[in-house]
């Protein structure tokens, strides 16, 4: 039979759970609130403190960029493409238009590793990110879960706090793999607008492999198989 103390731990959890996943009107609120371009310059600055951030104003990218924003109007009336030392083959999208491509991501497209369209998808699924808003997201996310961890806590429930945890993490995983299949989606989309290859995420997503050792771009979920399948499936039906 369950003590009083155990019992009011899963009411927590319980109460707690249910206002991560069944009170969308909160999150919504929350977003609206957000900031994105000070949480955009507030990231940047952050990473300037730790590699070298150059901000590019011509070249591939940036011409990719005026292509994307002659095919289409976008949300964001500015976007900024950056160029990092950070280590490995990655790109990153800071809220309020901010892409950052790493010098080893560049390095392939001027090797010919990478051609210009598989670059192309690259910069789609990133300008994707930040016009669904998926940074401004994860940040109300982040605040619902300092929230959610902090009411257990106050209470000295083990099981509560772990019980916690564990629906967050879940919370976590479910949400990056709906945002990568919908950026996925929406960059597909806008390469058909341009005169880019829709099949070059895909093609990017085949030679990832070999140019990840697991994080970086490719640490996030559903896997790149799961996400070409996705792709070819929509394609198919499209």
């Amino acid at each position: 039979m369950p003590t009083v103390a155990g019992s009011t731990e899963l009411l927590i959890l319980f109460v707690v759970i249910a206002a991560l996943f069944l009170v969308p009107r909160l999150q919504k609120r929350l977003e609206e609130g957000v900031d994105e371009d000070d949480l955009g310059r507030k990231t940047l600055e952050r990473l300037a403190r730790q590699h070298s951030v150059e901000r590019l104003t011509q070249g591939l990218p940036v011409d990719i960029l005026a292509a994307f924003r002659g095919a289409v109007r976008l949300r964001i009336p500015q976007y900024e493409i950056h160029r990092s030392d950070q280590p490995g083959v990655n790109a990153v999208a800071l809220p309020g238009g901010i892409v950052i491509l790493t010098t080893e991501l560049l390095q392939l497209v001027h090797s010919g590793e990478m051609s210009e369209d598989e670059l192309a998808a690259v910069l789609a699924h990133e300008v994707a990110h930040i016009e669904l808003g998926h940074s401004r997201q994860a940040e109300v996310r982040e605040r619902m879960t300092k929230w959610a961890l902090a009411v257990p806590h106050a209470a000295g429930g083990i099981l509560g706090r772990i019980g916690t945890q564990v629906g967050l993490s879940a919370m976590r995983k479910r949400s990056s793999r709906q945002a990568e299949r919908d950026a996925d989606s929406w960059a597909a989309g806008l390469l058909a607008l341009t005169h880019y290859e829709e099949s070059a995420l895909s093609s990017f997503l085949r030679k990832s492999a070999k140019w990840s050792s697991g994080g970086g771009l490719w640490s996030t979920h559903p896997s790149p198989q799961e996400r070409i399948e996705a792709l070819e499936e929509a394609a198919s039906e499209g």
